[in-house]
């Protein structure tokens, strides 16, 4: 049923391999150390994309705002790296950019070019299929097979280099799930919500905080929105929600109960992350560190910052500066921020506008708004930018928005044909 064309396979199968991050080379250094298995599948997207393009569309590429003007960051992010102190090392980062931007923009133009055989809800169900599939992995390998293959001590890695990474990424798809269920575009079937169970027990075993954060944050917006709407079958929705999470609360209990007195290094790491100190911690040493790199790369070049790829082993002793938000302050300057933050606001306005309309494209992104502000708050830990999840996401959601627009314009068309009548 999945997979009744080629096409759906690729897609899926793209879908699965995000969630591999594992790389030939060491993670970071040079091409080996960037390319994963997804990239590869990524070129047949790309010329997938190309051809359905020039034959049906006659080289007509949708292009979205959003998109337009993430271009103009893409363009300010090499300018700054050509202008910077070392644009050897911000070279292969600005390439990076670009090829994940490209393989979100050629999924959007395939999800367009080929309604017919990949509806929006199919993509939803490979979103919840494969990320099913990830945490399944993960899981077994955490709770049952620990030597399966490396992994992160006590916490949950699976597929991933490590826990944060499985934690942006489960947690991310769980946003995208969600919205799918509440607006019926994901059938309520016992299996798929078993998946989803599947998924946010593997987020929670990842025990990073701010996956946790922006998560929960996304619930509770959910929550009150749905609670204050003018919607009965909202409010309906919003006590039906609540009353399946103190039924899944147990599954994931249990499955922490688990693990801590059966994986090593699980009790460790949850005191690590939960105690009184550690939200002290967090501020004075790792926060303060990436704050103070961030101000220093920015003061060396206040419009254009330092450049991509030219903070570690420069203004940091090894590692880059990991909240976006920061990132983007010391390496693009005053112009990549004032980019970002319009191409970010643009995106947010757009889910918010077009969440307002009346059909059911509508009501999904009504229900992923805040789960997506829930997500912008998760990113000033992580650097959401270099993660496909993210353009897998980004690419779903102006799909999302691209087909609520085109059914309210086929009911206004069709109010008004009524009316001559």
């Amino acid at each position: 049923m999945f997979f009744k064309h080629p096409l759906n396979l690729i897609v899926f199968s793209y879908f699965v391999l995000i969630g591999i991050t594992w790389v030939g080379g060491t993670a970071g250094e040079g091409i080996s150390g960037r390319l994963a298995a997804a990239d590869i599948l990524g070129l047949v997207l790309v010329s997938i994309a190309f051809l359905k393009v020039m034959i049906l569309r006659s080289g007509k590429i949708f292009l979205p705002a959003s998109y337009k003007l993430y271009i103009i960051f893409l363009l300010v992010l090499t300018v700054g790296v050509f202008l910077s102190d070392r644009p050897e090392l911000g070279l292969l980062e600005v390439l990076v950019h670009l090829y994940i931007f490209f393989i979100s923009l050629s999924l959007l133009n395939i999800f367009k070019a080929s309604e017919g055989t990949l509806d929006f809800s199919d993509l939803l169900g490979f979103i919840l299929f494969s990320g099913f599939v990830l945490a399944f992995i993960a899981l077994t390998q955490f709770l049952v097979f620990p030597n399966l293959f490396q992994s992160s001590f006590g916490g949950l890695s699976g597929t991933f280099r490590n826990t944060g990474q499985a934690g942006s990424f489960f947690a991310l798809f769980l946003a995208l799930i969600v919205p799918g269920f509440l607006s019926g575009l994901l059938r309520p079937t016992v299996l798929n919500y078993v998946m989803a169970t599947v998924i946010l027990v593997a987020l929670i075993l990842t025990f990073k905080r701010a996956a946790w954060i922006g998560f929960l944050l996304g619930v509770v917006g959910l929550l009150f929105i749905m609670s204050f709407s003018f919607s009965v079958r909202d409010k309906k929705i919003a006590l039906y929600f609540l009353l399946a999470s103190f039924l899944v609360a147990p599954i994931g209990l249990a499955g922490f109960f688990y693990a801590q007195d059966e994986v090593d290094g699980v009790s460790w790491r949850f005191e690590s992350k939960i105690n009184a100190e550690a939200g002290t911690e967090f501020v004075e040493g790792f926060f303060a560190d990436n704050l103070e790199a961030s101000m220093k790369a920015f003061s060396n070049d206040p419009l254009l910052g330092a450049g991509a790829a030219n903070i570690a082993g420069v203004y940091t002793e090894k590692y880059e500066i990991h909240s976006t938000y920061l990132k983007i302050i010391g390496t693009t300057g005053i112009l990549g921020s004032i980019t970002y933050l319009f191409f970010m606001l643009w995106f947010s306005a757009d889910v918010f506008n077009t969440g307002r309309l009346n059909n059911i494209y509508a009501q999904y992104l009504r229900y992923f708004f805040p789960f997506f502000l829930g997500l912008m708050v998760s990113w000033s830990y992580t650097y959401h930018l270099r993660k496909r999840e993210f353009w897998v996401a980004f690419a779903l959601v102006a799909f999302c928005s691209y087909l609520a627009k085109r059914e309210n314009k086929v009911d206004v068309a069709g109010c008004k044909d009524m009316q001559d009548y």
